[in-house]
């Protein structure tokens, strides 16, 4: 029987994206008086974690004029509005960690807890698309790029992870509980097709070389926005409740979370996925020392990707890549956004 394609058009599909306003005194105050505690990583509380790119204007008006069949954007953030943003369009719902997070872990400075609770969103629809605040939309998108065939886009590509900095510990938490609920051969056995396409490129290859292993030894992670279900999330929470728990305690990033991936990792081990070409997908830049940003101001100037994250990094100059990333943002976006008041 052959597979009939569902017409995610008829289904509404949320954004969720987190925003911090790192320059806030007082937000700056407040993760001061809770950044003692000697356990909390270097990596953790780096103000790389907390700053922006100036160009959420900007992110604001490329939802909005490329993803337009998007019914609401979810902006979770811990600080006022931004002055600009009208609150009161039907598309924009502000959320504020007091809605969506027990008062016994708040105030956090953790992004993973934040993200672990963003399915509590109240009005959140059941297909959603998680966006950090430095991944861009750079070109016109339709549904089927996140909910390809109305399921989540996933690249079920296995890897091999090592110990390495905070962010690696979390993805291995991750792979331990993955491997605790799931036999890796049965996952594969399910739904093969989704595992062994010729779609995922040299990704194929890394899952034939992988078949020995008879545990998950780690999965591609694209660092790009990933499509999610309010389903896999409640999921996953019902499995995992005293492990994420932990989590939630984390003021700062430790070395003992979990994040945001488990829930696209249970998707994969799920089959409750289509899968998609990482090229195809979008692009990540690292920025750094060696990357100033000239090369993502292109991609942007270009609109040479459908999705761009800027992942921040040791730049040289942060305030000239900011400000030469913006300019790039101002000339692929110059129009005001119906979401912007001035």
């Amino acid at each position: 029987m052959r597979a009939v394609s569902l017409d995610v058009s008829a289904e509404p599909i949320d954004i969720v994206v987190t925003w911090v306003d790192g320059d806030d005194p007082q937000w700056r105050r407040s993760r001061a008086a809770h950044r003692t505690d000697s356990r909390v990583s270097r990596e953790g509380t780096s103000e790389v974690r907390f700053r922006d790119w100036g160009a959420l204007r900007y992110w604001f008006r490329a939802i909005t004029k490329y993803c337009d069949w998007v019914r609401k954007i979810h902006l979770v953030t811990v600080n006022p509005r931004p002055d600009w943003l009208l609150v009161e369009h039907p598309k924009i719902s502000v959320v504020h960690h007091e809605d969506i997070i027990d008062p016994a872990f708040l105030p956090t400075f953790n992004s993973r807890v934040i993200e672990l609770n963003m399915h509590k969103i109240p009005g959140l629809a059941e297909k959603f698309v998680y966006f950090n605040d430095d991944m861009y939309v750079l070109r016109k998108i339709e549904p089927d790029h996140f909910f390809p065939g109305g399921e989540p886009a996933g690249m079920a590509i296995q890897t091999a992870l090592s110990v390495g900095d905070n962010i690696t510990h979390a993805m291995l938490n991750n792979l331990r509980l993955i491997n605790e609920t799931f036999r890796k051969r049965e996952v594969l056995q399910a739904n093969p097709q989704k595992w062994f396409t010729c779609t995922y490129g040299r990704g194929l290859l890394q899952n034939v070389a992988l078949l020995p292993w008879s545990r998950f030894t780690g999965f591609f992670n694209h660092h790009l926005p990933i499509a999610l279900t309010r389903t896999a999330c409640e999921q996953v929470w019902a499995a995992y409740r005293e492990t994420l728990t932990l989590t939630l305690e984390s003021k700062f990033r430790q070395f003992h979370d979990a994040n945001v991936f488990l829930f696209y990792y249970w998707q994969l081990c799920t089959g409750a996925f289509s899968p998609v070409r990482p090229s195809a997908y979008g692009v990540y830049e690292q920025l750094s020392a060696a990357n100033d940003g000239s090369n993502a101001a292109r991609l942007i100037r270009d609109s040479a990707t459908p999705l761009l994250c800027l992942n921040d990094g040791d730049v040289v100059d942060y305030e000239a890549t900011s400000r030469m990333i913006e300019s790039a943002m101002a000339t692929l976006l110059p129009e005001r956004s119906p979401v912007e008041s001035s």
